[in-house]
This record gives structure tokens, C-alpha cells and sequence, in this order.
């Protein structure tokens, strides 16, 4: 096989679960973030987190640490972008944990707790959590409550 067919980008394998993030344009060069699970095929991706523009600055470590788990330059976001961005499994597993964790907190202290809270986890945390919190089931929003206070005592 030419050593220009190899180095082709392979398609993700069906069933292997991964993420994406897409860029939401918002005002004067600020730009939102939608967080999406995939198996791998386009036509089968969940929406699992969502940031808005005006509380990205609060969130970007995570985003950062997130692009550069997966190999991505943090320079990749921009709100001119059109494509997703793909995340492999346990960085998009984090950061949708930090999302959603940190959704309606306004408090700049409590979120830097809750996101280094977050940080700190194991990956089987991350993942329990993550089944436990974005499955999106009626409880979660309890859940999510009850990992509030394991990460930050209230």
C-alpha cells in the first residue's frame, strides 16, 4: 500500500464512542461551545453539554485541557470555525462532566472548585459520573446536585 494512502484519516469506527465540540458564533468575536457524543457515524450524535459565549472565560481550562488531551491545539477554537472538533472518549468525558457540573453556578469561586474537582477525578469516577449526571434521565438533575457536593462541600 503507497505510503500516501496510510497516512489518509480513517473514519471512526461505528459503535466507539467519542465526542465533538462545535463553535456557536455570539457577538463581536466571542463564540459559544455545544458538546456532542457520538458512536462514530455524524447522524448519530446526543448533545451531552452546552456553554454559552458569555460563560466560556470561566470554563476555558477545561476546554484547553480537553483539545489537548486530544491531541488538539487550543488555537483550533475560533469563532470563524464550521467543522467540529473530535475529542477522544475520556476527554470528552471530562469536559462534559465540567459543564455540566458547573451549569447556573454564578459564583467565579465555587465553578474554579467544582472544575478543579473535576480535574482531580480518576477516569472510572469520571465515567460513573458521567453515566450517573448526563444520561438524561429525569434525576440527573439530582445527581448532578449530589456531585456538586462530592467535589466542592457546599
Amino acid at each position: 500500500m503507497p505510503a500516501s494512502t496510510r497516512t489518509a484519516k480513517k473514519p471512526a469506527r461505528p459503535g466507539h464512542r467519542g465526542f465533538r465540540l462545535q463553535v456557536e458564533p455570539a457577538d463581536e468575536g466571542t463564540f459559544g461551545l455545544r458538546l456532542h457524543e457520538t458512536n462514530g457515524r455524524p447522524d448519530h450524535a446526543r448533545p451531552v453539554a452546552h456553554l454559552p459565549a458569555a460563560r466560556y472565560s470561566r470554563v476555558s481550562d477545561a476546554v484547553v485541557a480537553a483539545l489537548s488531551a486530544s491531541g488538539k491545539q487550543p488555537r483550533v477554537l475560533a469563532p470563524t470555525r464550521k467543522q467540529p472538533i473530535d475529542l477522544n472518549e475520556m476527554a470528552g468525558v471530562r469536559l462534559a462532566l465540567a459543564l455540566n457540573v458547573v451549569h447556573g453556578i454564578t459564583k467565579p469561586g465555587r465553578t474554579r472548585a467544582l472544575l478543579d474537582g473535576v480535574a482531580r477525578l480518576a477516569d472510572e469516577e469520571c465515567l460513573y459520573w458521567y453515566a450517573a449526571t448526563c444520561a438524561g434521565s429525569p434525576t440527573d438533575q439530582r445527581r448532578t446536585k449530589a456531585l456538586r457536593i462530592y467535589l466542592a462541600a457546599e
